[in-house]
């Protein structure tokens, strides 16, 4: 497992993220932990878009990539299909996964386009 940072959270990885996210620990504290689970997929059918949404549990599922739970705001589960390119579900986990995370978290996230930032509730985070 490794260490990132995205949005200024900590993320404690077992799934390879781009290596310009990686970061040092901060007293060994993880805002969110990433695993992997293959057996999450099972019974899903790695043809047809799914997802299901609750303020604590979010999946999705997206053809022949994987599918991702994310849970309470602190915990990603991630189970890719067989042959899955790399880039395309770190894409998965930091776009869309992130999102569900940071909601989850209680922030309303809208990507400033003009400075590239991010904002929450109204601030800059």
């Amino acid at each position: 497992m490794k260490w990132f940072s995205v949005l200024g959270l900590s993320i404690y990885s077992e799934v390879p993220l781009p290596a310009r996210l990686q970061a040092v620990p901060f007293n060994n504290y993880a805002d969110i932990v990433i695993v992997m689970d293959p057996f999450l997929k099972n019974g899903m059918d790695p043809g047809k878009f799914y997802s299901s949404w609750s303020p604590s549990i979010a999946t999705l599922c997206v053809p022949d990539t994987g599918v991702l739970r994310m849970m309470g705001g602190v915990r990603m589960i991630v189970s890719p299909f067989a042959g899955a390119d790399e880039d395309r579900l770190q894409q998965l986990i930091l776009k869309d996964g992130m999102n569900a995370i940071v909601e989850q978290r209680g922030f309303s996230v809208e990507e400033h386009k003009e400075r590239e930032t991010v904002m929450a509730y109204g601030r800059l985070v």
